[in-house]
């Protein structure tokens, strides 16, 4: 099975839990794997925690909604746990520290890689990621309905707020879903931030859908909108009405790079 190792510096749900916009869609239940590989099997959901949980805590603190807290999972010592399916993967010199661990599974629900994010500030690799197949870095697959409109966010815990949506996860995405005529790129709102205006002028050369965030809106990302006050009905209003293609989209872009 293939395997690959990268380092990047930077459940139940109760009825009552369930946030406005939110629905849990049954036919997304992962089917059971033949290939009997089922490392998340080891771990506990972020749902399964107790409420002064570090871990819980972190997540309960960025108000990722209730239903999206069993899809996010707790390694207690995530060196060891990757180690266990890969011995001497990571070094046994390295500092093993607990991580969210924020899996990438398919559309049948199948698990093909991780990523592991630092709980502490202080440490300096934030993300480890794990591939155990050698496939794109996308997040939120298993949930996703490619016929309707949908997003692809920058980061995995944004498009947790949105209610049809995937990641980038670290990287752009060159699959059929980024050539899916109801694909909407949603970048961070990083106005003076080259490498992102690259690849919003890049999505839009390509003739792609994306977001280009209105002045009003100061937060660098969907997390830190939602934490600022606006829902998740007032962010899906928001970014469905700025979605820009071709010679409209140049414009909007110019004026958002002079915020």
């Amino acid at each position: 099975m293939y395997a690959e190792f990268l380092l990047e510096t930077k459940a139940g749900t109760n009825a009552d839990d369930v946030p406005k916009g939110f629905t849990i869609d049954i036919t997304k239940f992962a089917k059971k794997r033949h290939d009997k590989f089922e490392p998340l099997k080891d771990l506990k959901k972020i749902s399964q925690l107790a409420h002064t949980h570090t871990a819980k805590i972190y997540i309960s603190n960025r108000q990722i909604p209730n239903p999206m807290h069993s899809k996010l999972y707790y390694a207690s010592k995530f060196n060891a746990w990757i180690n266990k399916f890969y011995p001497g993967k990571i070094s046994s010199n390295a500092k093993d520290e607990p991580r969210l661990i924020i899996p990438f599974l398919d559309e049948n629900g199948y698990v093909f890689g991780v990523q592991g994010r630092a709980l502490k500030k202080r440490n300096s690799l934030r993300y480890i990621t794990i591939m155990f197949q050698d496939k794109e870095k996308i997040f939120g697959l298993e949930r996703l309905n490619e016929n309707k409109l949908f997003f692809i966010c920058e980061g995995p815990l944004d498009s947790l707020f949105l209610r049809n949506a995937v990641a980038m996860a670290g990287a752009d995405i060159s699959s059929k879903y980024a050539t899916n005529e109801n694909a909407v790129f949603v970048y961070d709102n990083e106005p003076r931030n080259k490498d992102i205006v690259k690849r919003m002028e890049a999505c839009i050369t390509k003739q792609q859908k994306l977001v280009i965030w209105p002045e009003d809106i100061k937060e660098k990302d969907i997390n830190d909108i939602v934490v600022s006050g606006v829902d998740i009905d007032r962010l899906d209003s928001i970014l469905r009405s700025r979605v820009f293609s071709g010679l409209q989209a140049k414009l909007e872009l110019n004026k958002w790079k002079k915020i």
